[in-house]
Order: C-alpha cells, then sequence, then structure tokens
C-alpha cells in the first residue's frame, strides 16, 4: 500500500519508542497497534490532530478496553500522506476522496499524477480569476480616484459614471 507524493511521505515504521513507569525506553513489538501519542511522534502531527482527522473520517482508530486509541501502523503513512497533499494544497474533502483508492493501490504513481496535474489545473484557473479579479479591482480604483480628483478641483466636471453591469445568475 504505497503512497507517495513525490519525496518522503512513504516511511517504515518498524518499532516506535515508549517511556515506561519507570522511565526507561522500551521497544514496542513490530506489528502491535500504535496508540495516539506514538502516532503523533512519530507522524509529526499533535495528538488533536489526529482525532480531528479521525472525526473527519481520514483514519480510524479501534478503543482498547481502558478506553485508549489504538491505531494500526499504516497510519503513519496516511497521516503523512495528509499533510503532504494539505501542503499542496488539496482539501480534507478532496484528501478524504483519494485516499480509498490510492490506499488499495499497489503502484500508486499513475493515480498521483494524475491528481497532481487535477490540482494544477484548477490552481490554474483560480489564478486566472484573481488576474481578472485584481483588473477590475484596478479599474474601479481608477475610476474612483479620478471622481475625488474631479470633485476636489473647482470647475472641472466628474468623468461620467459607467454603467453597473447586470449580476449573472
Amino acid at each position: 500500500m504505497p503512497l507517495n507524493l513525490g519525496y518522503g511521505v512513504r516511511s517504515k515504521v518498524k518499532a516506535a519508542m515508549e517511556k515506561s513507569k519507570n522511565g526507561k525506553n522500551t521497544l514496542r513489538i513490530a506489528d502491535a497497534p500504535l496508540r495516539i501519542g506514538e502516532v503523533a511522534l512519530a507522524s509529526g502531527v499533535s495528538r488533536d490532530a489526529l482525532r480531528f482527522y479521525e472525526d473527519e473520517g481520514l483514519i480510524r482508530s479501534v478503543r482498547a478496553p481502558n478506553g485508549y486509541r489504538h491505531y494500526p501502523r499504516e497510519t503513519v503513512d496516511l497521516v503523512r500522506y495528509v499533510r503532504t497533499a494539505q501542503r499542496l494544497g488539496f482539501s480534507l474533502a478532496e484528501i478524504k476522496d483519494s485516499v480509498p483508492k490510492l490506499w488499495k493501490m499497489g503502484n500508486t504513481e499513475t493515480e498521483v499524477v494524475r491528481l497532481l496535474t487535477q490540482k494544477l489545473k484548477m490552481v490554474d484557473q483560480r489564478i486566472q480569476e484573481l488576474r481578472e479579479l485584481r483588473d477590475e479591482l484596478q479599474v474601479r480604483l481608477d475610476t474612483a480616484c479620478a471622481n475625488r480628483l474631479a470633485e476636489k478641483v473647482p470647475g472641472r466636471a466628474a468623468p461620467a459614471r459607467t454603467r453597473k453591469r447586470p449580476r449573472s445568475p
């Protein structure tokens, strides 16, 4: 179940260190589930973030009889994937949609390339929309400044105001 967004997302967690009550470090068994603090430490996110991801359905845990959350070891890789995808501009909803498919694939490269290409197109479209918005704001600012200047200079008529365009539905 390799997940890769280009760099360092996939890693194997062989063992996790934990402090025992006597203060000594002990190794946990490689196949044993991880507790929330171990996942937080191994993935670099807070316990609150892990709880949030669980509430959002991105990760799952099993409750032990004592109420502690136990996570499968793959959760560390999954959380790293989520964090990397967020840094690349993917929303949690987009990540949630992609995770099941990616998690079940043996080779994720083709799907990741598709997701990144799709996201890049969305970013380019948003940049174009922002450029158009900027241009419109600049025109309105220029018009407002010209109107103010005309009002302050005696004997000079204010430029004609442009008619507002009707809003499109």
